[in-house]
């Protein structure tokens, strides 16, 4: 968790999309927030909840789909894929500590599995971590690039009303543009994500002259109206920013959605070379 992988997709179904291709996400769904948003930007059609992945791939292709991304795929060794991408944060924990002491389900050179490593959250010209640098020695054969996520911008919650679900078409509802204009002095910053302090940084390196106090949640944390009543009551009369994940489950109380801002966050450069190059063999039909 953490690492990026909502945008991603996102970022990489836009792109199959853009070339005529038919994409979907296949998900285990156990988080309804990023079912929410999937079928937002892709359209309601377009997100597969499978806990079985396999069966999430046959579904896609019964319905016409011809491209599926799998979310959190990479330790589902029997559902079949063209494409292994693995992304890891270089803002990760250290040392990596497997199930049941830290967070990981494979050790280190379980990566040489991968097509393509993808870094993020790695500062331009930082040094990388020593566990990094320790896996892209044990996996020398495969590519590890960095993937640049950042900030889209901002916009008001209450702009997001009615659009939570796509079309059914495919290329989901687009939403109101990215503002420019955002909440001056003090914010309360809502986060229920792998790593609300990940969105604390983000909002700080967006707008250092705010103030900001940071209400962080459990991943994949469903709200009510005890909790938004409560961060109304936090921020008094400060404004609320929280990230688009928690948007989707924040809006429907109206005393907090006409008070907050929503954060955009997403892939934001061109799509690594490395990758798109990939993805186009992949669609081409010349990778096995």
């Amino acid at each position: 968790g953490g690492t990026g992988k909502t945008p991603l997709l996102k970022a990489m179904a836009e792109w199959c999309e853009a070339r005529g291709h038919s994409a979907c996400v296949v998900t285990r769904g156990y988080g309804a927030d990023e079912v929410s948003l999937y079928r937002r930007w892709l359209g309601s059609d377009r997100a597969l909840i499978a806990p079985e992945r396999q069966e999430g791939l046959v579904r896609a292709a019964r319905a016409g789909l011809d491209v599926a991304l799998m979310d959190d795929g990479f330790q589902h060794r029997r559902a079949s894929r063209s494409l292994d991408l693995l992304l890891v944060s270089a803002d990760a924990p250290h040392p990596p500590r497997l199930l049941p002491w830290g967070p990981y389900r494979e050790p280190l050179r379980s990566a040489g599995r991968a097509d393509l490593v993808l870094v993020t959250h790695r500062p331009g010209g930082a040094e990388p971590a020593p566990w990094l640098a320790r896996m892209t020695q044990e996996v020398a054969d495969v590519p590890v690039l960095p993937l640049a996520l950042g900030p889209l911008g901002w916009r008001p919650m209450s702009n997001d009303r009615g659009e939570h679900e796509g079309d059914g078409e495919g290329g989901g509802a687009a939403g109101n543009p990215w503002s420019a204009a955002v909440p001056d002095g003090s914010v309360l910053a809502v986060a229920s994500t792998a790593d609300p302090s990940g969105f604390l940084r983000l909002v700080r390196a967006t707008r250092p002259d705010l103030d900001v106090e940071l209400a962080p949640y459990p991943n994949h944390f469903e709200y009510g109206p005890e909790e938004a009543r409560d961060l109304v009551r936090r921020a008094g009369q400060r404004s609320i920013l929280t990230t688009e994940k928690d948007a989707v489950k924040l809006d429907s109380f109206e005393a907090l959605r006409e008070r907050a801002w929503v954060v955009g966050f997403g892939v934001a450069e061109p799509l690594p070379s490395a990758l798109t190059t990939r993805l186009e063999r992949v669609l081409e039909g010349t990778l096995p």
